[in-house]
């Protein structure tokens, strides 16, 4: 004989936890070779400066930065963030990346 449980009989493992309060933006990134070594990593749907560097984790982490700055900046000043519509159209070159920004 086998027993079972509805979903709402059996315990969860895991704690519920409540929502943060805190803004989760996603930052769409296109990154592509521009030299030996070296990598661009650009903001799809962000007005923002593109980024230089040596890894991709490098570059990701940067533009990261300074789209989390950007975005921090606008809303405390009460500034619209200035989105990219629609986002910029990847080559044929570039890697995609999504990047959540928690503010």
């Amino acid at each position: 004989m086998s027993s079972t449980h509805s979903p709402a009989t059996v315990a969860s493992p895991m704690p519920l936890v409540e929502r943060s309060a805190t803004p989760v933006y996603n930052l769409m990134v296109l990154v592509d070779q521009v030299d030996s070594g070296h990598l661009r990593a650009r903001a799809a749907n962000l007005s923002t400066d593109d980024v230089i560097a040596t890894s991709v984790r490098g570059a990701l982490s940067d533009l990261g930065a300074a789209a989390r700055t950007l975005i921090t900046r606008c809303v405390a000043q009460h500034e619209p963030i200035p989105w990219i519509e629609p986002p910029l159209t990847p080559q044929e070159t570039d890697s995609r990346f999504r990047v959540p920004l928690h503010l």
